[in-house]
């Protein structure tokens, strides 16, 4: 017997050499992706119910807040921001948002649900913690791009988030002699 496995033990096959059939591994093949489509068809699936939760949670936080700008707020789409690093998902993010102040919160649910890496994790954080850390790092470093409200816990886009920095430019530096150099060769 052969065991082909694929993320550890999560889908095994046994293979018996033994069998006649020559056609064996492309059964086995198109098994294997008929099976692939349809998680795929169930994870679609899934991700409009999940989308059609979110709606309605937000409806009712509107409606026991007595309404909410939340309720504006749109969208991110899962995976949109994979491989983006923190400073980076969050300018994206606030652009798309421009206007809107969003509770910090909902900013670290949906840069994880977009697929952005919270960072090294510390001794005893969750992810959405490490991701809160980072993002108030990132807050402190960036004011031309985004501002925080610590009071109301808030995070929006600052005016100048679409001005580019300016270059500088290197002057030369004064102590270094003007003169003529010269090589010796022996």
């Amino acid at each position: 017997m052969l065991y082909v496995g694929v993320r550890s033990d999560t889908y095994k096959m046994a293979i018996d050499f033994l069998t006649a059939n020559p056609n064996f591994y492309g059964v086995t093949i198109a098994g294997l992706r008929q099976r692939q489509v349809e998680y795929l068809q169930q994870a679609s699936e899934l991700q409009k119910k999940a989308t059609e939760l979110e709606e309605v949670i937000r409806r009712l936080r509107g409606l026991s807040d007595g309404g909410s700008a939340e309720l504006d707020i749109r969208h991110v789409i899962i995976g949109e921001f994979k491989g983006h690093k923190i400073s980076l998902a969050l300018t994206l993010y606030l652009r798309e948002r421009r206007g809107q102040r969003i509770p910090i919160d909902r900013v670290v649910d949906d840069l994880l649900l977009a697929g952005v890496d919270p960072g090294k994790q510390r001794s005893n954080q969750t992810p959405a913690q490490t991701m809160r850390h980072n993002l108030k790092i990132t807050v402190a470093n960036t004011p031309k791009k985004v501002q925080y409200d610590p009071e109301l816990s808030v995070i929006w886009a600052a005016d100048t988030i679409d001005e580019q920095p300016k270059r500088r430019v290197r002057k030369a530096a004064s102590h270094v002699s003007k003169g003529v150099y010269t090589t010796t060769s022996e």
